[in-house]
């Protein structure tokens, strides 16, 4: 099973207030079981002496579009419910269905006595399967902390991969955030046996000392303990992962209002996990957009052509102009599915007193180098028109976001909103690029 690892450059697009919406909205105190969560001390690492990576490093993006992980069985994600709560469902690859993530036949899934129901707490949150477990990683929410304590910090739970013994682990202070922002546009996090790898932002000091640090931390899913790896640059990013090594890349001067994006430059760098060390390993312009696949670094610039950065040495090579001519302005970068780079396309035209957005996605074959489109499409809000997006391959089929819908959902302190719900398919993926409608649909199951 492969899904889209992606690396959106650091440009604003207009999905943002969605993403942003979504993860405020899908979030979770969490079962933990009754425990009592404490905030850890602020040094409450463990000693870095004592870890080391298990397995095959793999590279999670945060992906526009989906709203879960997935592992070699299928998709978890999380569902909104009316009052607020949250549903914790699986998309099983082999049956093509979706269920909830409790064993109970019983159960209505409404409160603490179910192992798929997460209450709201004012944060974003992940459901990420890593080894034998899930990781609840929640990303905190400051604003929360005086009327919620410990439940509205950034903090991490397990369980089993069926929803069972859940137990609360590390609770970071209230200064601490995890993947909440903008950084969440271009950035992801990664996971092998054991751990996973992930970026904590933390505001120290007071008045004139006050800065903003970033961590790169390793969460054991085994014993529940956090290792801080490295402290980095606030602007680095995870965005891929490679031969035991995270691949990170970073901009300092992107902070600055005062730099123009065009004349800016993206480092990328090469994190040991065995050592700790940092190599660099090649530049690119802010202004393109890329994504890691196995041992490369491919971006499309902003002239349109294909060019790829070798990892193991730094060396670059232009594949092909593949989009000559065209306002790259409109363009982004979404990921890869195998050896095929989706590219999204975005338009407005004006139809009467309505704005009406024509997307499109395109599939860059990087052997060669080639483009085709995606043939289907569905209509969203007034007109605008989107195209289907892959989002994992499970040998010859599909997962495919082919749909959304929206859920009336009684939200804490902001009233009635209309929550985005994706309508997951899969087809074969020789019926999907010849355009043949033979998806199976999966039904959400609540």
């Amino acid at each position: 099973m492969k899904q889209f690892a992606c690396h959106p450059c650091g440009l604003i697009f207009r999905c943002l207030s969605l993403l942003i919406f979504t993860a405020v909205l899908l979030s979770a105190c969490g079962n933990n079981g009754g425990q009592t969560l404490s905030v850890s001390d602020e040094n409450a690492f463990s000693p870095t002496e004592d870890f080391s990576s298990v397995g095959t490093l793999e590279y999670l993006p945060l992906q526009l579009g989906s709203d879960g992980f997935s592992d070699d069985r299928g998709f978890y994600r999380i569902l909104p419910n009316k009052d607020a709560s949250n549903t914790l469902s699986f998309i099983d690859y082999a049956s093509q269905q979706e269920t909830v993530v409790c064993n109970r036949p019983e159960c209505t899934h409404s409160d603490e006595t179910c192992t798929a129901w997460l209450p709201y707490s004012g944060g974003a949150m992940l459901v990420i399967p890593v080894g034998k477990k899930l990781v609840y990683l929640y990303g905190g929410n400051p604003n929360f902390f005086d009327e919620l304590g410990a439940n509205a910090s950034a903090r991490l739970e397990t369980s089993d991969l069926n929803g069972v013994n859940r137990k609360a682990h590390h609770v970071f202070n209230a200064t601490t955030t995890i993947g909440v922002g903008l950084g969440t546009m271009r950035h992801g996090f990664a996971k092998d046996d054991r751990y996973l790898y992930f970026l904590a932002q933390n505001y120290r000091g007071k008045n004139e000392d006050f800065k903003l640090v970033q961590l790169l931390c390793a969460f054991d899913s085994i014993e529940g303990c956090v290792y801080q790896l490295a402290e980095l640059d606030t602007t680095a990013r995870i965005v891929g992962a490679y031969d035991g090594k995270l691949v990170l890349d970073s901009c300092p001067n992107a902070v600055s209002i005062q730099n123009e994006a065009g004349g800016l430059t993206a480092q990328l760098t090469l994190f040991s996990l065995a050592d700790f060390s940092q190599t660099p390993v090649a530049s690119y312009p802010f202004t393109s957009q890329g994504a890691c696949r196995e041992d490369q670094f491919y971006s499309l610039n902003a002239d349109g052509r294909l060019e790829t950065v070798f990892l193991v040495n730094g060396e670059k090579k232009i594949l092909g102009d593949v989009f000559p001519g065209r306002d790259m302005q409109m363009f982004r970068v979404i990921g890869f599915v195998e050896n095929l780079l989706f590219v999204q396309e975005d338009h407005t035209i004006q139809d009467g007193e309505t704005v009406v957005s024509n997307r499109f996605l395109h599939a860059i074959n990087v052997s060669d180098a080639s483009v085709q489109d995606v043939p289907f499409f569905y209509s969203g809000y007034e007109k605008n028109r989107y195209p289907y997006q892959v989002i994992a391959q499970i040998e010859e089929n599909y997962l495919v976001v082919m749909d959304e819908t929206e859920r009336s959902v009684e939200v804490p302190q902001m009233g009635t909103v209309n929550a985005p719900t994706r309508v997951y398919g899969m087809i074969r993926c020789e019926d999907f690029w010849n355009g043949q409608d033979t998806f199976q649909i999966i039904h959400a199951v609540n």
